[in-house]
Parts: C-alpha cells; structure tokens; sequence
C-alpha cells in the first residue's frame, strides 16, 4: 500500500512537472514568436525604403535599376513569427547586396545623389584640424575614421547636410552667438508650452526640449513643418502619434498645431487612406495607424479657434479616412471594422493578436464611433444636415454593434474575425472604449471602470499594457506590459468622461512621475518605473505636458 501511495505521488509529482515546463515552453515559444514578428517588421520598413531609393535610381541608371528591383521583388519574403534565422540572414544579405549596387550607382551619377532621397553630409572644420583615415575597397570605404586636432587651444567643426552639390561659402561661426540664438529660440518654444504644477516645472522643461528638438522643416514628403516622433531613430510621423503632439502644441501654437494635425492627411491616397508614417525621403504604407482623429480633433477644438476654411479641410479628409476604414476593413459586413495586423492598431505585439489576424476589437469600434459624431457635429456646423444625419446613424448602428458582438455579459473581448473565435487575452487594449465615456451602458461602463481602478492593470507607475499576472507579461515587452503615454491619455480622457476625477487624477500623477524619474522614454517598465526604448520621444513629452497641466494643475477646467 505504501509502495502504491509512493508511485502515485510519484506520478502526480511528475504530471505538475510536465505541465510546467509546457506551460514554460509556450510561455518560451511566444516570445520567440514575437521577437521574430519585431524583426520582420523591421526589416520590412528597410525593404520599403530600399524600393523607394531603387525608384529613384530608376531615373538614372534604368537597366540596371529595374533588374535590382526585380530581384527584391522575387527575392523578398515575409519574416513572420515562424520563420528561421537563416531566413532572416537571407534577406539581411539581400538588403547588403542592393545596398552596394546603389552605392555604385550613386557614385556614377552625381544627380542621383543629389536626390532628396540620397542625403550627404560635409564635416568641415572652422577651426582645427580634421583628418581621415579610410580603408578604400574599389569603389567604396570599408571604414571611415575622422581625428580632430585642436589648435591654439580649441577646434570648431561644422556638419553640413548637402542637398545639390557642396561649395565653400566661407562662412563663419560664432559659436557663442549661436547657441545664445538656439537657447532663445528653445526658451520661446518652451514658454509656450501648457503650464504644470511646480513639482514638475523641470520635467516641463526636458518634455519642452524633447519636442523642439524633433521639429524638421518642410522637405520633400513633409508638406509642412513637422514633429518627428524622435531625433534617436524613430525620425518619422506616424499616423496617430502626430495627433498627441498636436495636442500639446495647442494651447499656444494654433498654426503648428493644425499643420501636426494634418500633415498625415498630404499623404492621403485616393480611396481614404492615410500613411502609416513619413519623413522627407520615404512614405510607409505597409500599415495604418488607428482613427483616433476624429477624438483628436475634438480635443484641438477646445483649446484652439478652427476658420470656416480649416473645418471644411478637416470635413474633406476626415471623411476620406473613416470612410476607407468602412469601406477596405470589414470583410465579414458585420458593420465592424477589423485590425489585419497588430502594427495597424498602434498595439504591434499585444496579446489580443496572439492569433491569426484579422482581428475585431472594440477599441476601433470606439474609435470610429468618435469619429461619425465628430463628422455628425462639424457637418452641421457646415451647413450639411443631410450628412450630418447621416454620420450619426452611422455612429449610432456602429455603437450597437459593439455593444452586441463585443461585449459578453459586459466584459470586452478580441474576436478572431473569420472563425469568430474568441482570443484569450490581458490586454489593456480592451479597455480603450472607456473613451466612449457615459455614452456607454452602465453594465459596461461600471465594469471598465472596476477592472482600470484594481491593480489588474494600474501599478505604482502608471497603466501596464498587459496585465503583469499574465503569463505572456514581459517588462520590456513593447505593448505586452510596459506603461505607454497613448494608452494613458485615450484612457484616463474616458475615465475623465465618466466622472472618475479621482481616478484620473492617480492615474496622471503616476505617469507623470514617471516621466520625472525616467525621462522622455518611449514607454516605462509597469514594476519599475525605468525607461525603455527610445528614450527621448515626443509623444511621452506630449502627454506629459497635456496630462500635468489638465488633470493635475487645472482639473477644474479640464475638458
């Protein structure tokens, strides 16, 4: 009897055993899976970019050009979650190899370089001495190493961006002179910038900084002046990031507001839709971003005065844009739209796209819901009943929708938009219709505002985009845990909506806090406040400044 008590002991010691380790393996093969979906998602950008600089050549070195662009096209695969390493290096190598030809290419014509999408930089020195030291392999250097010596005690060095052709003006420098000109021009900047509560005036400052220094002048792509979402890497406008930086600049700058506001709309196709991102030399149209806009231009609205001109502008694009999303994202005709890729959402990586995409989640819904009533209210403004009408009926018959398909006994949820399969999920994205505010029904409404208000989600340094319990919670894993500044603005407006003021106020402290410890990072471990990835970048900086000065200096007339 012993002996049997032993071995069955024995053998449930061994059933837990396995199932640890296979929920350890799944846990493992997850995030392999996503670390391998980041790389193909990067390396899909570098494609995208390499075609445009090969569209370019095109004009000059045709044959050659077309051939090279051929055999990206044959060449080129998807990296997806499931792909191998070797894979990867295959198309690493293609990247290489194209890369070498253009060189080539470019050194033989001297217009191609001169092209806006082949930038060039000339280091000179004003005073001291710059020397080089290059490895030349045929016809390119393997490496290139500049010295600078001082003379007389100092040196001055002068980096020059050549968009023609480079020539000697002679110009001189002073350097005191013009970093006095650069610090005014920040603190002009700066001084414009929405107040903040006294603890946070130097936090105010660095966010201030952060934004300024990410402004670019029209060139190229950027039909205006524009804010780039980072000077590190990230120096592009994505299509919902622009919308947060636009808030922070209309307090006080109504113009560079409206044109951060709309300078994704200069890029829009003819069937709606708006770029994923852009810079000068590149438009990226392999993902959106999600239709925040018409909420967007709701809040611009309350801080800043919009001409006849603007909301006819606004009208036009805006319409465009919701009526794409109708029109190429619902396949299955259930009157709701779907995300064909996590990058569409904004949420690349969260676990409500942990199965095959298209995906149907709730936050969209909102999100567009917003925009039919933003479009209701300015085409009657415009003299448009009829439209009018019209887009609140749309609202309307979305907002039902929702409420039906993708909400279970009250509680949000993702659907597999195909099999209609519901995705196990923690993700704080289900919970972004708080946007919507009273305008929810109370089951709803009550139950959001119970799960953001736990400790499911809300830690000692803001919202955590994945519940930190989940199995699938990673401390830098992108949207799979960390606290992001979209997420807790779109957020803690809705609980705002709801009358939780308490709330919001807990919620705002605590990111802003993490700002003040942190930096402008692009997003913040949810357990420990440490900033991670980028770490100056602008749509933190924004919220930041919107956020301290809404909820936490002037809550009384916040909103």
């Amino acid at each position: 009897m012993t002996i049997l008590i032993i071995v069955i002991l024995l053998a449930v010691l061994l059933m837990i055993w396995l199932v640890t380790v296979q929920r350890k393996l799944v846990v493992m093969d997850e995030n392999i899976s996503d670390a391998m979906s980041q790389i193909g998602v990067q390396l899909s950008l570098c494609f995208d970019a390499m075609m445009v600089l090969l569209n370019t050549a095109e004009g000059y070195a045709a044959d050659e050009t077309r051939l090279l662009s051929e055999n990206v096209r044959s060449f080129r695969i998807t990296i997806t979650a499931r792909s191998t390493p070797d894979k990867v290096q295959g198309q690493e190598r293609i990247l290489s190899e194209v890369a070498e030809r253009l060189i080539a290419i470019a050194e033989a014509y001297p217009d191609f370089k001169a092209d806006k999408n082949y930038a060039r930089y000339m280091l000179f020195a004003q005073s001291g001495k710059v020397s080089l030291d290059q490895e030349w392999n045929v016809s390119g250097a393997d490496y290139c190493r500049f010295d600078v010596e001082e003379e007389n005690g100092e040196f001055t060095l002068v980096i020059e961006e050549v968009q023609d052709s480079w020539c000697r003006r002679n110009r001189q420098f002073d350097v005191q002179q013009e970093c006095a000109g650069a610090a005014e021009r920040f603190r002009q900047f700066c001084d414009s910038m929405p107040s903040v509560p006294q603890e946070y005036e130097e936090t105010r400052e660095i966010a201030a900084y952060v934004n300024w220094s990410s402004i670019v002048r029209q060139m190229g792509f950027l039909k205006r002046e524009a804010m780039f979402m980072s000077k590190n890497w990230m120096c592009n406008v994505w299509s919902w990031d622009h919308c947060f930086n636009a808030m922070a600049l209309s307090y006080q700058n109504p113009k560079e507001a409206w044109d951060q506001f709309m300078i994704m709309f200069d890029q829009q196709s003819a069937t709606g839709r708006i770029p994923d991102s852009i810079n000068d030399s590149v438009i990226i149209d392999n993902y959106c971003k999600p239709p925040i806009h018409g909420w967007a231009l709701r809040k611009l609205r309350k801080q800043m005065e919009l001409s006849r001109e603007q909301l006819e502008e606004a009208y036009e694009k805006l319409g465009k844009w919701t009526n794409w999303w109708l029109n190429y994202r619902d396949q299955d005709g259930d009157g709701l739209c779907e995300y064909t890729h996590g990058n569409d959402s904004g949420w690349d990586n969260a676990t409500a796209f942990r199965m095959l995409p298209p995906v149907t989640l709730p936050d969209l819904a909102a999100f567009l819901i917003i925009q039919m009533e933003v479009l209701s209210e300015v085409a009657e403004e415009t003299g448009r009943s009829k439209d009018s009408r019209m887009w609140a009926q749309k609202a309307a018959d979305m907002k039902s929708a929702m409420e039906k398909k993708l909400f279970r006994d009250g509680e949000p949820c993702a659907i597999q938009t195909v099999t209609g399969e519901k995705i196990e999920n923690d993700s704080l994205i289900l919970y972004l219709p708080i946007i919507l505010g009273k305008r929810l029904p109370e089951n709803i409404r009550e139950y959001l505002v119970s799960q953001l208000k736990s400790e499911r989600f809300l830690t000692a340094y803001g919202l955590a985009t994945e519940d930190p319990s989940s199995k699938l919670y990673v401390s830098d894993g992108y949207w799979r845990g960390p606290v992001w500044a979209p997420s807790t603005m779109l957020i803690v407006d809705g609980l705002w909506e709801c009358g939780e003021e308490e709330l919001v106020k807990v919620i705002a402290r605590r990111f802003c806090d993490s700002v003040r410890q942190s930096g402008c990072a692009e997003n913040f471990d949810a357990l420990t406040g440490e900033g991670l990835r980028d770490r100056a970048y602008t749509w933190t900086a924004s919220v930041m400044l919107v956020m301290a000065h809404e909820y936490l200096e002037n809550p009384s007339q916040c909103c």
